[in-house]
């Protein structure tokens, strides 16, 4: 007898597959393994369809990864050691290590007025 998709919440229990080498990596599943879905953030669920994106995969639409600086120095110091990183990171990011030559700030710090400030950076001296 074929399965069928539960109706309403979902009240069963939930676990999530992550074994990679599972075709069910990624989703969430009942107690037997299958693998469900929710499209209501979790008010409802059923049971996975062909072609149904998994829990990792509707996440991965929803955020933005940022590679900051600190990520960058420490790949390279894991490769190439503490100070032929710093070396490497003052020749890919010099703006790090000291003022540009093209900064406003490089003939001194400014200070902007408030409404200045505040488009440029999102910042102000103001203290609310």
């Amino acid at each position: 007898m074929p399965k069928t998709a539960p109706t309403g919440a979902y009240s069963g229990r939930l676990s999530f597959e992550a074994d990679h080498d599972s075709p069910h990596y990624g989703f969430h599943t009942d107690l037997d393994g299958n693998p469900v879905v929710t499209e209501d953030e979790g008010k409802t669920w059923r049971y996975a369809e062909e072609g149904d994106p998994s829990h990792f995969e509707r996440y991965h639409q929803r955020f933005a990864t940022v590679d900051g600086t600190a990520n960058r120095l420490l790949e390279l110091q894991l490769e190439h050691g503490r100070e032929k990183a710093e070396e490497l990171m003052r020749e890919e990011q010099p703006h790090h290590f000291e003022v540009q030559s093209d900064d406003p700030h490089f003939d001194g710090v400014l200070s902007d007025p408030d409404h200045i400030a505040e488009k440029i950076t999102g910042h102000t001296e103001a203290w609310a």
